[in-house]
């Protein structure tokens, strides 16, 4: 299933939700708070599940610039994705 194909099924009110969920706060609360990953969370899975363009998101989270989305995006894959790798080498083990 192709990126643009999951569009329907997580359209960005979909993404927020859900991370409003995973951190049990609402968007407005975290969204522009210093440090929190959040935003970048829901950067990540709306680019990654969503298909969302930079575009989309940046203006989706305010007006942010495309590559200023892609960088969070970036950052937030190499915070999150070490610690993906050690639970995949502890569960083979």
């Amino acid at each position: 299933m192709g990126r643009r194909s999951w569009r329907a099924e997580a359209s960005w009110p979909h993404v927020v939700r859900a991370v409003e969920r995973v951190k049990r706060e609402s968007w407005e609360e975290f969204r522009d708070r210093y440090g929190d990953r959040g935003r970048d969370l829901a950067l990540w899975v709306g680019r990654r599940h969503g298909g969302l363009t930079l575009r989309e998101l940046g203006e989706a989270v305010g007006g942010m610039d495309d590559s200023a989305v892609s960088e969070a995006i970036r950052h937030f894959q190499r915070r999150r994705l070490p610690r993906a790798e050690v639970r995949g080498r502890y569960r083979r083990s």
